[in-house]
């Protein structure tokens, strides 16, 4: 773990700082991940977003919006395969611009990026900072079959847009249940998709969020990560048995068929 991180007073007034006026979780997100124990000086650490919630009181509904942000506004990057995260001035403020080959900084750089594992977030920096790193420029991908007239669409365009789905992946599957202990258990959208499967009666997202609420008022009966998922699929699988009663009770109110044959005798009336 680093001893101290540095972090400008010009970051609030910066372009990065008015961006993310009134964007109170992405903001504390940026603080985070400039000063997180996880955090590198190259700036690129592995740290998933339940680190995030957990470490910075947000909720991981939370954590994910401030994350969807910060790649929106080009702050980071976010490799969800590795939960990798890639703040891409870190070096710059962490350690110095305009670095010489033989600088001790910059053998301290070389590394610690040679200590890191594969991902693309290593990729990314490598993709920016190759010369600091003594690599060859990076050569993008070009056609001859193309017409000067008519230019591939470039990578940093692609990469931008994989950024943006990266983004809207991560705002719309944040659902994360309060643990025992104070941790967040998050819902991967492949999880969702099987409870809607399993339960396909009911809104399996909206429960999931009823639960949070549900806990919110009796934090006396929050479960361990071991017992949570439990939790979750007799919750759900009650609701909807309470679901499928509700109908048969309904269907039986409307069913006449008792009715059929009976005979009402005449009635007449004796004064």
């Amino acid at each position: 773990m680093r001893e101290y991180s540095v972090v400008k007073p010009h970051f609030w007034i910066g372009k990065t700082g008015k961006e993310l006026r009134g964007k109170p979780e992405a903001q504390l997100l940026a603080m985070y991940l400039m000063t997180s124990p996880h955090s590198t000086m190259i700036g690129v650490f592995h740290c998933p977003i339940m680190y995030m919630a957990y470490e910075t009181g947000l909720s991981i509904e939370g954590a994910s919006k401030g994350l969807a942000s910060l790649l929106e506004g080009g702050f980071c990057t976010f490799d969800a395969a590795t939960d990798t995260v890639f703040v891409k001035n870190m070096l710059k403020f962490q350690v110095g611009e305009n670095l010489s080959p033989k600088d001790n900084r910059v053998k301290a750089i070389k590394r610690e990026f040679g200590e890191l594992p594969e991902s693309k977030a290593k990729q990314e920096f490598a993709g920016l900072y190759w010369e600091v790193l003594g690599l060859e420029k990076p050569v993008k991908n070009t056609s001859p079959s193309e017409a000067p007239c008519k230019p591939l669409r470039s990578q940093d365009q692609e990469h931008d847009h994989e950024q943006e789905q990266t983004a809207a992946q991560i705002a719309k599957s944040a659902i994360g249940l309060p643990l025992l202990g104070g941790s967040f258990f998050a819902i991967k959208p492949e999880q969702l998709e099987r409870f809607k499967e399993l339960y396909p009666n009911i809104d399996s997202e909206q429960e999931l969020r009823n639960m949070i609420g549900w806990f919110d008022a009796n934090p006396e009966k929050l479960k361990p990560k071991t017992a949570i998922l439990q939790f979750v699929n007799t919750w759900l699988a009650n609701r909807q048995t309470d679901f499928l009663n509700s109908n048969r009770a309904l269907d039986d109110l409307d069913d006449t068929s008792w009715a059929n044959g009976l005979v009402i005798p005449d009635m007449e009336y004796h004064q």
